[in-house]
């Protein structure tokens, strides 16, 4: 466990928040654990944590939401694959949508977040 040391001190500065805001976190996960990301979202941040974990194994957009939803999940861990999969389906259902959303690369934040995509206003 001497690998987790890192994440367990980079997290320190947020599990005030954490708890105060969304404990307990909730994780979906759409990876295999066969995955290195899915390990590591999946068996190893989570416990620092003390989070949910819900594994997810189809990749269809509207049941992910449907579970992000009902579960009242606070953590995707998705590929870039997946988070288009989600946007192209809300474009698509949510015509509204398409207006203002722009495709652009996570800023680093430690724990992997650099590795995933976002969607955020053009605005911003």
């Amino acid at each position: 466990m001497a690998s987790v040391e890192p994440i367990e001190r980079g997290a320190q500065p947020y599990m005030f928040w954490e708890r105060l805001l969304a404990h307990p976190l909730r994780f979906l996960l759409t990876l295999p654990l066969s995955h290195v990301f899915g390990q590591t979202m999946g068996l190893w941040v989570p416990p620092i944590f003390a989070a949910e974990v819900h594994f997810e194994s189809r990749l269809v957009a509207s049941r992910l939401i449907e579970t992000i939803e009902h579960e009242r999940i606070s953590v995707l861990a998705a590929v870039p694959r997946v988070m288009a999969l989600l946007k192209t389906h809300l474009e698509v259902s949510h015509p509204a949508c398409r207006i203002g959303l722009q495709h652009r690369r996570a800023p680093a934040l430690g724990l992997a977040g650099g590795a995933s995509a976002m969607f955020t206003p053009s605005s911003a």
